[in-house]
């Protein structure tokens, strides 16, 4: 498993631990030893040999990325790095290894606007930052060298993650929002407030992984979020309920007609996923646990 620290992967490794897999797991800081866990410290901008690592793995979780914009050549020279050249190289020993499986992290990011009324896997898509570029070229990647070679591969694009460990929330409205209220500020509201969000717990992508680990399923994109929305005038009226703050609308919001409407029915189907939390819900229980 690459990426087995962040947001997302210290939640797909925690659930791949209580289902007593044994695991590699490569990141730039390896945590402390778990059971079950064999830590490979990696910066993914190297080029080092996979496969003494990748030997006698069934399924390879790639789930590092460069989360980068792309503002500075620098960025730029990252995302292609790691995105893009590091996934083919890793991609390329899983298959010399005799991997049977890849779960590649994806993105949404790369939906062509303005978005259809339903978001499904065959959705247009029109990536348009480098960022979005690079996640369209890995999942590319994976259906030519998985496709070719014959692993079965599941591309899993992820909605906007939650998790309830507010210290590793990245610096998203939800944070914001609450670091202000926390400070007693008023929240702006850009336009109307009707720009809706999928907002998906970290636990439920995790459960998506374990099962797409445990059954075999048709190789292709999933989707996995919440399946339901939430506005921006509801996601502040929930933190301001909680600290007792108020809100304005300011300015215009350019993507205020935006209705993340993601279907996640294939997934219910051949991953059996059957997320525990609304995208109301787990913002509730995070302002719950947030002081």
């Amino acid at each position: 498993m690459t990426g087995a620290t962040g947001l997302v992967g210290s939640a797909i490794l925690e659930r791949m631990i209580s289902e007593g897999h044994e695991i590699t797991a490569a990141s730039r800081s390896p945590k402390g030893s778990m059971k079950g866990v064999r830590w490979l410290q990696m910066d993914f901008e190297e080029a080092i040999d996979f496969g003494n690592y990748l030997c006698g793995t069934d399924v390879l979780i790639h789930n590092a990325a460069c989360l980068k914009q792309g503002s500075t050549q620098s960025e730029l020279n990252e995302i292609q790095t790691v995105n893009i050249d590091f996934t083919r190289a890793i991609l390329k020993k899983a298959v010399e290894s005799g991997v049977k499986k890849v779960i590649f992290t994806s993105s949404f990011s790369l939906i062509q606007k303005p978005l259809p009324d339903t978001i499904t896997e065959e959705s247009p898509v029109c990536p348009l930052t480098p960022y979005s570029r690079s996640k369209y070229d890995g999942e590319n990647i994976i259906k030519e060298i998985a496709g070719e070679n014959g692993l079965e591969y599941h591309i899993m694009r992820i909605s906007s993650p939650i998790s309830f460990n507010f210290d590793q929330m990245p610096m998203n409205v939800v944070k914001s929002w609450i670091i202000q209220s926390r400070e007693g500020a008023s929240l702006k509201v850009f336009g109307q407030g009707n720009r809706t969000q999928d907002f998906v717990a970290v636990q439920d992508i995790a459960q998506a992984f374990a099962n797409g680990v445990e059954l075999s399923a048709s190789s292709g994109v999933y989707n996995i979020a919440s399946g339901n929305t939430i506005s921006m005038n509801e996601l502040a009226r929930l933190i301001c309920l909680k600290f007792g703050n108020f809100y304005t609308h300011e300015n215009a919001d350019v993507n205020e007609s935006d209705r993340w409407n993601i279907l996640i029915e294939k997934a219910r189907k051949y991953l059996q996923y059957k997320p525990l939390y609304t995208s109301t819900t787990v913002l509730e229980k995070l302002l719950s646990m947030v002081a």
